[in-house]
């Protein structure tokens, strides 16, 4: 990644003026032709952020990494179904594999809120695909998305998406957790686009049972309570 003198003003560890930061960089790139080149288009010499102070450097690629961020993403693929607590991941997807319609019938039953939440759980982890793309580990740009959800520093779209990812109530929950955010993004990984994916990323409601549903009631209990000649 290259930078020109006038993009570091304001960065820690360097000059404050744009002369003061152009000399400084010529000192830490001793003229190396990997550490500085002239800029496509411009009379303007840019520099590799390797020559910077770790604090400069650093700055750089987080304000980086941010802009990344700020570029538009794209909505979700498809619709989620419902989870099954009681089945792994990896196991609940090759029952799906095995077996498509089972998917069509779950995804009958969503509601709105879960179809949002596994919405906002893909666009999660697209983010972290664009910062890996752009140079990030997997476990450094799972800890950016993470933290900022919860310092309130990242995109106003990310930030809604963090919120609603979480599937919970109460103000006092904030962002989303590296290790939920890890979990997501191996599913949304490891799925392929469409039904599929967003089954395994939409989270589990209990549904409200159907009078038909309690068969204790109906097969066991109603018999002999409207048995009028049965016991009281």
């Amino acid at each position: 990644m290259y930078v020109v003198a006038k993009e570091l003003l304001g960065l820690p560890g360097l000059p404050t003026t744009t002369k003061g930061i152009r000399e400084a960089l010529s000192r830490y790139s001793g003229g190396l032709p990997e550490m500085v080149r002239k800029r496509a288009g411009s009379k303007a010499f840019e520099y590799h952020i390797d020559c910077l102070p770790a604090q400069a450097r650093e700055a750089v690629r987080q304000r980086h990494f941010k802009s990344v961020l700020e570029q538009s993403g794209c909505k979700s693929d498809g619709l989620p179904i419902k989870r099954n607590s009681l089945v792994k991941p990896r196991e609940e997807l090759e029952i799906m594999r095995q077996c498509p319609a089972l998917v069509e019938r779950e995804v009958a039953t969503l509601t709105d809120d879960q179809k949002k939440v596994a919405d906002a759980r893909a666009l999660l982890a697209q983010e972290v695909e664009k910062l890996r793309a752009a140079g990030m580990s997997r476990i450094a740009a799972v800890t950016f998305i993470a933290d900022g959800s919860r310092q309130g520093t990242l995109p106003a779209r990310v930030m809604v998406a963090a919120g609603l990812a979480n599937a919970r109530k109460g103000s006092s929950r904030i962002g989303v957790s590296k290790s939920c955010l890890q979990a997501w993004l191996t599913l949304y990984l490891t799925t392929k686009p469409g039904l599929e994916r967003l089954a395994l990323l939409a989270p589990g409601q209990p549904k409200r049972k159907r009078p038909e549903d309690v068969v204790w009631f109906f097969g066991m209990f109603w018999p002999h309570y409207s048995n009028q000649n049965g016991p009281m």
